[in-house]
Formats: structure tokens, C-alpha cells, sequence
């Protein structure tokens, strides 16, 4: 669900987030998409972003083949997101946004494992919910260690395209949540 947040609606501002999602022959692609609050037109990055990601078989195909932590180039959405701006008469910051896909591949193992490829630019985060107990996802590769500094900025497309990919294994009872 996608709903504009107690300050927006007192100051009657627009819903900043948004979700997509797609079926394909072997697979389930869900998005959300957070548009960065100082961006004048983040709504419109954040729905652009999560509807694209989710209807591009070629980006889909990109993000499963990565299989592994790894990066993979949205430079497309990128692109596309400026145009976007242009044609709504902005910058391209303006339409910034944090973008989280998760493609569940339909190749449950005899346990009932589902595997679910994950990409991510930005800090919309991704939980896993087992046992009445919420754990925050993140890229093996990103994880900090005891001790790191923890890094709050946001590196929001248009301006960073590179998405964070990797591979989840879900059993049986366990739900996946995207949020914003």
C-alpha cells in the first residue's frame, strides 16, 4: 500500500513513495520507490523509477543475472528520469528518488526455499519477517562492521544509478516487505 504520511497530509503535499509490480512467465517483480523530500517533483522520479524497473524484462534480466553481491548498471532509468524532469520543466535532481526492486524467482527447491533477487539504490529498506521477528536486508557487500562509522547519506537516482544486488533465500512462512 502507498499512502501520503501524517505531515504531507497536513501541508496537502503529494505522496512522495510509490509501489509497482509485475508478473512474468517465471518470476514476480515488485518495486517501491521513496522520492527524496527536498526534490520538488520526487513524485514523479518515484513513480517513474518503480513502474520501469518492474515492466523492463531487460533490467529484470540484468538484476537476476547478477546472482551474487554485485552491482549492476539502471543507468537507463537514470537517463529516462531526466527526461522526465525536462519534460516537467525541472532539474534532474528534482525528481530524485531511492529505488528497491525484489524479483521472487518461481524455483522453489524440494524445502519450499524461494530465492528473491534484490536490488537497491538508496535507503528504501527491505525486511524479512520470520517468526513474528522483522530483519532489515542489506547487501552482504555493504554490511558494516563493529566499529564503522554508519554512513546516513542518500545516493538517490538520477544521480547514482549503480544498484546494490543480491540473493535472499526465503522458507517456508517467512514474508518478504518492501517499504519506504
Amino acid at each position: 500500500a502507498s499512502v501520503r504520511g501524517h505531515i504531507h497530509r497536513y501541508e496537502a503535499g503529494v505522496r512522495q513513495d510509490n509501489f509497482a509490480f509485475s508478473r512474468g512467465a517465471n518470476y514476480l517483480a515488485l518495486a517501491v520507490s521513496d522520492g527524496v523530500g527536498n526534490a520538488k517533483a520526487s513524485h514523479l522520479g518515484s513513480a517513474f523509477a518503480s513502474r520501469t524497473v518492474v515492466e523492463s524484462e531487460s533490467l529484470l534480466r540484468d538484476i537476476v543475472s547478477a546472482r551474487h553481491p554485485a552491482d549492476v548498471s539502471l543507468r537507463d532509468i537514470a537517463t529516462l528520469l531526466r527526461s522526465v524532469a525536462t519534460d516537467a520543466g525541472v532539474e534532474g535532481g528534482d525528481v530524485s528518488t531511492t529505488l528497491t526492486a525484489a524479483v521472487i524467482l518461481d524455483n522453489q527447491s524440494q524445502a519450499g526455499e524461494t530465492s528473491v533477487v534484490l536490488a537497491q539504490i538508496g535507503d528504501s529498506p527491505a525486511y524479512r519477517l520470520s517468526r513474528g521477528e522483522w530483519i532489515e536486508l542489506s547487501c552482504p557487500a555493504l554490511q558494516s562492521r563493529p566499529g564503522d562509522l554508519i554512513d546516513n547519506s542518500v545516493n538517490p537516482l538520477p544521480g547514482h544509478f549503480m544498484a546494490s544486488v543480491w540473493v535472499e533465500t526465503f522458507h517456508p512462512g517467512e514474508t518478504l516487505v518492501l517499504v519506504s
